[in-house]
């Protein structure tokens, strides 16, 4: 109760206030020609792509990270958890500076591609949309790691040992246990890397 009653002080009251300051100032004007300029119709369609890509690869990367911290013994699990926790000590524009030095034409990753004979000239990565989508995976899958692994770690492993008990091998137990019990923490984990994503700009601009 006690959050949702800061959810709607903090967030929904602010939002509706501006909404409606703005209607009694110029009315639906900007809205419309927000929503039928193609110049901004294009952006905002770029925006919610690369945010839902964001979103899938880190649920891709992050869910197994997840499973596999939640069900780590104690001491590895500390260590797991400050390795997951430890890029939030480094800031986004380091991060990204850092991808551009990787993913730039003289990078890293060429020279290594270069150097092995997979290509013959040097990829263009840097200042594409893969790139950003690249940076925003590396920066927000901590987030997804956390909100699936503090779910997966309160579902009663009885409730697994009662599925192999009924003749379920371990791919079907994950598939009807274990991932629809973890589905709260995956669904909160989506929505709050989509959000970031979608708000995100130092990651974007840089990359």
């Amino acid at each position: 109760m006690a959050s949702l009653l800061a959810l709607l002080i903090l967030f929904v009251l602010p939002m509706l206030y501006i909404f409606f300051s703005t209607i009694g100032t110029d009315g639906l004007t900007y809205y419309e020609k927000f929503l039928t300029d193609s110049f901004y119709v294009n952006i905002l369609w770029t925006t919610v792509r690369v945010s839902l890509k964001t979103t899938f690869f880190s649920l891709l990367l992050g869910y197994p990270a997840a499973f596999y911290l939640a069900r780590a013994k104690s001491k590895l699990k500390n260590v797991l958890m400050i390795m997951t926790v430890f890029p939030f000590l480094v800031s986004a524009v380091v991060r990204s500076y850092g991808w551009m030095v990787i993913l730039g034409k003289n990078g890293l990753l060429n020279q290594q591609l270069l150097g092995i004979g997979l290509i013959n000239k040097p990829l263009t990565i840097l200042y594409t949309e893969t790139a950003v989508v690249i940076g925003l995976v590396h920066l927000l899958t901590p987030y997804m790691i956390l909100n699936v692994a503090s779910v997966i770690q309160g579902i009663d492993r009885n409730v697994e040992y009662a599925a192999y008990s009924l003749g379920a091998n371990p791919i079907l137990t994950f598939f009807k246990v274990v991932f629809p019990l973890s589905a709260p923490g995956v669904i909160s984990g989506c929505i709050l890397v989509f959000t970031l994503s979608m708000t995100g700009y130092v990651t974007p601009k840089l990359l």
